[in-house]
Protein backbone atom coordinates (compact mmCIF):
# COMPACT_ATOMS: atom_id res chain seq x y z
CA UNK A 1 0.00 0.00 0.00
CA UNK A 2 2.82 2.33 0.92
CA UNK A 3 4.73 1.60 -2.30
CA UNK A 4 1.58 2.11 -4.38
CA UNK A 5 0.96 5.50 -2.75
CA UNK A 6 4.58 6.52 -3.32
CA UNK A 7 4.45 5.50 -6.97
CA UNK A 8 1.16 7.34 -7.50
CA UNK A 9 2.50 10.48 -5.83
CA UNK A 10 5.71 10.34 -7.89
CA UNK A 11 3.71 9.93 -11.09
CA UNK A 12 1.43 12.86 -10.21
CA UNK A 13 4.42 15.03 -9.37
CA UNK A 14 6.14 14.12 -12.65
CA UNK A 15 3.02 15.01 -14.61
CA UNK A 16 2.77 18.34 -12.81
CA UNK A 17 6.42 19.13 -13.53
CA UNK A 18 6.09 18.20 -17.21
CA UNK A 19 2.88 20.20 -17.65
CA UNK A 20 4.39 23.22 -15.92
CA UNK A 21 7.54 23.00 -18.05
CA UNK A 22 5.43 22.97 -21.24
CA UNK A 23 3.35 25.95 -20.07
CA UNK A 24 6.52 27.90 -19.27
CA UNK A 25 8.35 27.06 -22.49
CA UNK A 26 7.80 30.50 -24.03
CA UNK A 27 8.77 32.25 -20.79
CA UNK A 28 11.97 30.24 -20.49
CA UNK A 29 12.79 30.97 -24.14
CA UNK A 30 12.31 34.71 -23.56
CA UNK A 31 14.60 34.58 -20.52
CA UNK A 32 17.22 32.67 -22.52
CA UNK A 33 17.02 35.25 -25.31
CA UNK A 34 17.57 38.10 -22.84
CA UNK A 35 20.49 36.24 -21.29
CA UNK A 36 22.04 35.68 -24.73
CA UNK A 37 21.66 39.35 -25.65
CA UNK A 38 23.26 40.47 -22.38
CA UNK A 39 26.06 37.94 -22.75
CA UNK A 40 26.76 39.32 -26.22
CA UNK A 41 26.92 42.86 -24.80
CA UNK A 42 29.46 41.78 -22.21
CA UNK A 43 31.60 39.82 -24.67
CA UNK A 44 31.58 42.72 -27.14
CA UNK A 45 32.64 45.04 -24.30
CA UNK A 46 35.45 42.63 -23.36
CA UNK A 47 36.71 42.70 -26.95
CA UNK A 48 36.32 46.46 -27.37
CA UNK A 49 38.34 47.15 -24.23
CA UNK A 50 40.89 44.41 -24.99
CA UNK A 51 40.43 42.51 -21.73
CA UNK A 52 43.53 40.39 -21.02
CA UNK A 53 44.93 38.43 -18.09
CA UNK A 54 47.25 41.30 -17.15
CA UNK A 55 44.22 43.23 -15.87
CA UNK A 56 43.76 40.59 -13.16
CA UNK A 57 47.29 40.91 -11.81
CA UNK A 58 47.65 41.82 -8.13
CA UNK A 59 48.22 45.49 -7.35
CA UNK A 60 49.60 47.16 -4.23
CA UNK A 61 49.74 50.70 -2.91
CA UNK A 62 47.12 53.35 -3.63
CA UNK A 63 45.95 51.85 -6.93
CA UNK A 64 46.79 54.95 -8.97
CA UNK A 65 46.83 54.17 -12.69
CA UNK A 66 45.40 50.69 -12.04
CA UNK A 67 44.83 49.53 -15.61
CA UNK A 68 42.69 46.60 -14.49
CA UNK A 69 40.31 48.81 -12.51
CA UNK A 70 40.12 51.32 -15.35
CA UNK A 71 39.35 48.52 -17.82
CA UNK A 72 36.53 47.04 -15.73
CA UNK A 73 35.02 50.53 -15.36
CA UNK A 74 35.02 50.94 -19.16
CA UNK A 75 33.63 47.43 -19.68
CA UNK A 76 30.69 48.05 -17.33
CA UNK A 77 30.02 51.44 -18.91
CA UNK A 78 29.89 49.89 -22.39
CA UNK A 79 27.75 46.94 -21.29
CA UNK A 80 25.20 49.16 -19.54
CA UNK A 81 25.31 51.91 -22.17
CA UNK A 82 26.23 54.69 -19.77
CA UNK A 83 28.76 57.51 -19.81
CA UNK A 84 31.02 56.11 -17.09
CA UNK A 85 31.07 53.54 -14.28
CA UNK A 86 32.86 53.13 -10.98
CA UNK A 87 33.01 49.42 -10.10
CA UNK A 88 34.23 49.15 -6.52
CA UNK A 89 33.95 46.32 -4.04
CA UNK A 90 34.14 48.97 -1.31
CA UNK A 91 30.58 50.03 -2.18
CA UNK A 92 28.59 47.68 0.01
CA UNK A 93 25.08 48.53 -1.23
CA UNK A 94 23.09 50.49 -3.77
CA UNK A 95 22.41 53.20 -1.20
CA UNK A 96 26.15 53.48 -0.54
CA UNK A 97 26.83 53.97 -4.26
CA UNK A 98 24.08 56.61 -4.61
CA UNK A 99 25.34 58.38 -1.47
CA UNK A 100 28.83 58.60 -3.02
CA UNK A 101 27.30 60.21 -6.13
CA UNK A 102 25.31 62.69 -4.04
CA UNK A 103 28.18 63.75 -1.79
CA UNK A 104 30.50 63.91 -4.78
CA UNK A 105 28.26 66.33 -6.69
CA UNK A 106 26.67 68.46 -3.98
CA UNK A 107 28.33 71.07 -1.81
CA UNK A 108 26.92 73.34 0.95
CA UNK A 109 24.32 75.69 -0.46
CA UNK A 110 23.47 73.46 -3.44
CA UNK A 111 19.97 72.18 -4.01
CA UNK A 112 18.78 68.66 -4.76
CA UNK A 113 15.32 67.84 -6.14
CA UNK A 114 13.74 64.39 -6.05
CA UNK A 115 11.42 64.05 -9.04
CA UNK A 116 9.75 60.85 -7.85
CA UNK A 117 8.60 61.85 -4.38
CA UNK A 118 10.03 60.62 -1.10
CA UNK A 119 13.09 58.35 -1.49
CA UNK A 120 13.18 54.93 0.13
CA UNK A 121 14.04 54.77 3.83
CA UNK A 122 17.82 54.38 3.86
CA UNK A 123 18.40 56.99 1.13
CA UNK A 124 16.06 59.30 3.03
CA UNK A 125 18.49 59.07 5.95
CA UNK A 126 21.40 60.00 3.68
CA UNK A 127 19.54 63.12 2.54
CA UNK A 128 18.45 63.89 6.11
CA UNK A 129 15.76 66.49 5.41
CA UNK A 130 13.39 64.74 7.83
CA UNK A 131 15.80 62.78 10.02
CA UNK A 132 18.36 65.61 10.39
CA UNK A 133 21.06 63.01 11.04
CA UNK A 134 24.69 63.95 11.62
CA UNK A 135 26.70 63.48 8.41
CA UNK A 136 23.62 63.72 6.16
CA UNK A 137 23.33 66.15 3.25
CA UNK A 138 21.07 68.27 5.44
CA UNK A 139 23.82 68.63 8.04
CA UNK A 140 26.05 70.05 5.27
CA UNK A 141 23.42 72.69 4.39
CA UNK A 142 22.34 71.03 1.14
CA UNK A 143 18.82 72.15 0.27
CA UNK A 144 16.22 69.58 -0.71
CA UNK A 145 12.86 69.56 -2.49
CA UNK A 146 10.45 66.81 -3.55
CA UNK A 147 8.24 66.70 -6.63
CA UNK A 148 6.16 63.56 -7.12
CA UNK A 149 6.03 63.04 -10.88
CA UNK A 150 5.57 59.27 -10.71
CA UNK A 151 2.05 59.46 -12.10
CA UNK A 152 3.22 61.36 -15.19
CA UNK A 153 6.21 59.06 -15.67
CA UNK A 154 4.10 55.91 -15.43
CA UNK A 155 1.66 57.23 -18.04
CA UNK A 156 4.43 58.03 -20.56
CA UNK A 157 3.43 61.68 -20.67
CA UNK A 158 4.73 64.17 -23.21
CA UNK A 159 7.71 66.38 -22.46
CA UNK A 160 5.43 69.43 -22.38
CA UNK A 161 3.50 67.96 -19.44
CA UNK A 162 6.71 67.29 -17.54
CA UNK A 163 7.94 70.80 -18.33
CA UNK A 164 4.81 72.25 -16.73
CA UNK A 165 5.17 70.03 -13.66
CA UNK A 166 8.87 70.93 -13.34
CA UNK A 167 8.30 74.67 -13.74
CA UNK A 168 8.37 75.44 -9.98
CA UNK A 169 11.71 73.64 -9.56
CA UNK A 170 13.20 75.29 -12.65
CA UNK A 171 12.04 78.83 -11.89
CA UNK A 172 14.65 81.58 -12.14
CA UNK A 173 16.99 81.36 -9.16
CA UNK A 174 15.39 78.13 -8.00
CA UNK A 175 17.06 75.56 -10.24
CA UNK A 176 18.80 72.68 -8.50
CA UNK A 177 22.32 71.39 -8.83
CA UNK A 178 21.12 67.78 -8.96
CA UNK A 179 17.85 66.03 -9.86
CA UNK A 180 17.19 62.54 -8.54
CA UNK A 181 14.92 59.97 -10.21
CA UNK A 182 14.17 56.84 -8.22
CA UNK A 183 13.35 54.17 -10.79
CA UNK A 184 12.53 51.42 -8.30
CA UNK A 185 10.92 52.72 -5.09
CA UNK A 186 12.96 50.71 -2.60
CA UNK A 187 10.82 48.39 -0.54
CA UNK A 188 7.56 49.50 -2.16
CA UNK A 189 5.79 47.20 -4.60
CA UNK A 190 5.59 49.70 -7.47
CA UNK A 191 7.04 48.92 -10.91
CA UNK A 192 10.13 50.78 -12.18
CA UNK A 193 9.54 54.30 -13.46
CA UNK A 194 10.35 54.67 -17.19
CA UNK A 195 12.81 57.38 -18.20
CA UNK A 196 12.30 59.29 -21.43
CA UNK A 197 12.77 63.01 -20.91
CA UNK A 198 15.19 65.74 -21.87
CA UNK A 199 15.26 69.36 -20.73
CA UNK A 200 18.43 71.46 -21.09
CA UNK A 201 17.30 73.70 -18.23
CA UNK A 202 17.19 70.83 -15.75
CA UNK A 203 20.74 71.40 -14.52
CA UNK A 204 23.99 69.48 -14.83
CA UNK A 205 23.38 66.54 -12.51
CA UNK A 206 20.93 63.67 -12.36
CA UNK A 207 21.15 60.45 -10.35
CA UNK A 208 18.98 57.39 -10.86
CA UNK A 209 18.19 55.39 -7.77
CA UNK A 210 18.40 51.59 -8.09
Amino acid sequence: MSNQFTNTASSTMAQLINRSAKELTESFAAIDAIAMTNQEKVLRSFAKNRLTEEFFAERTGYGIDDTGREAIDRIFADAFGCEACAVRMQMVSGTHAIACALFGNLKPGDKMVSLTGKPYDTLNQVIGHTTHGVGSLHSYQVQYQELDLTGLLKNNCQDAELDAALAPALAQGNAARLYHIQKIPGLLNDPPHPLKYSNPEAGPGCTQGR
